[in-house]
C-alpha cells in the first residue's frame, strides 16, 4: 500500500491549524464546485469563440495542423487545470513533483506545438519587425481578458481550502486559464508566423501564473467572500434598525 510522503513539522503544524479554524463542508460540496467552474469555463470560452467569431481564412487551413493545434492547446489545458484542482492524498493539493510536472510538461508542449504547429493559408497574413509586435498586442490583450475570469473559475472551489503549495497550484491554474484562452483566440486570428503567436498567444501565460500564484498565496478569494458578507450583514442590520 502506498502511503503519502510525510509532511514537514511547520507544514503539519501549519495546516492542522487551520483545518480547525476551517469549517466542515457541505456532503458533496466539492463536486459542485468543481462542476459549477466546469460549467462556467466552457460557457465562457464557447461564448467568447462565438463572439470573436472564426478566423477569415479557416476554410483554406489544412485539417492536420486545425486539429494537432486543438488537441495540443485542449490536452495542456486540461493537463495544467486537473493538476492545479487535485487536493492530494493529504487534502492540501497536489504536490510538488505532480504539479511542477504539470507546468513543465504543458508549457513545453505549448512551446513545441507553437513553434513547429503553424495552420495557414493564402490569406493568412504575415507580420515582421515592429508591426509583428503591434499586431500582438491585441490578440494577448484578448488572452489576458478571456483568462482572468477563467482564472478565476480556477481558484474559486480551493476557497477554504488550505493548500500546502499555493503559489505553484495558483499558477497551474493560471497556465490552465491561459492555454483556454489561447485556443480561443487561436481559433480567431488568421495572422500566422511563429513570433506572432509566441509575442500575442503564448507569452500571456506568465502573467496569469503570476497572477494565479498571488491570488491563491494571498486568498484573494476568501477576503473578498469575507468582504462581501460583512457588507451584507451590515446593510442587513442598518435595514433592521431603520
Amino acid at each position: 500500500m502506498n502511503h503519502p510522503p510525510p509532511l514537514r513539522p511547520e507544514l503539519r503544524a501549519r495546516l492542522l491549524a487551520a483545518a480547525r479554524l476551517t469549517p466542515a463542508a457541505a456532503p458533496g460540496a466539492w463536486r459542485r464546485r468543481l462542476t459549477g467552474a466546469g460549467i462556467f469555463a466552457v460557457a465562457w470560452a464557447v461564448l467568447a469563440a462565438l463572439a470573436l467569431r472564426l478566423r477569415v481564412d479557416w476554410p483554406e487551413l489544412a485539417v492536420g495542423p486545425v486539429v494537432e493545434t486543438v488537441a495540443g492547446l485542449a490536452g495542456a489545458a486540461t493537463l495544467a487545470s486537473v493538476a492545479g484542482l487535485s487536493r492530494g492524498r493529504t487534502m492540501a493539493g497536489a504536490s510538488v513533483t505532480r504539479l511542477g510536472a504539470a507546468v513543465t510538461i504543458a508549457g513545453a508542449g505549448l512551446l513545441a506545438l507553437v513553434m513547429l504547429v503553424d495552420p495557414h493559408g493564402p490569406s493568412t497574413r504575415w507580420f515582421g519587425g515592429a508591426a509583428m509586435g503591434r499586431h500582438a498586442i491585441p490578440c494577448g490583450s484578448i488572452v489576458l481578458a478571456l483568462g482572468l475570469p477563467l482564472l478565476a473559475a480556477g481558484l474559486a472551489p480551493l476557497r477554504g481550502l488550505t493548500l500546502a503549495r499555493p503559489g505553484l497550484t495558483g499558477a497551474c491554474l493560471g497556465l490552465g486559464a491561459a492555454t483556454v484562452a489561447h485556443l480561443v483566440v487561436r481559433l480567431h486570428c488568421a495572422i500566422g508566423g511563429v513570433g506572432h503567436a509566441l509575442l500575442g498567444h503564448l507569452l500571456e501565460a506568465l502573467p496569469l501564473m503570476a497572477a494565479g500564484a498571488w491570488a491563491s498565496r494571498a486568498r484573494l478569494l476568501e477576503r473578498l467572500a469575507d468582504r462581501a458578507a460583512r457588507a451584507r450583514r451590515r446593510a442587513s442590520s442598518s435595514g433592521q434598525g431603520s
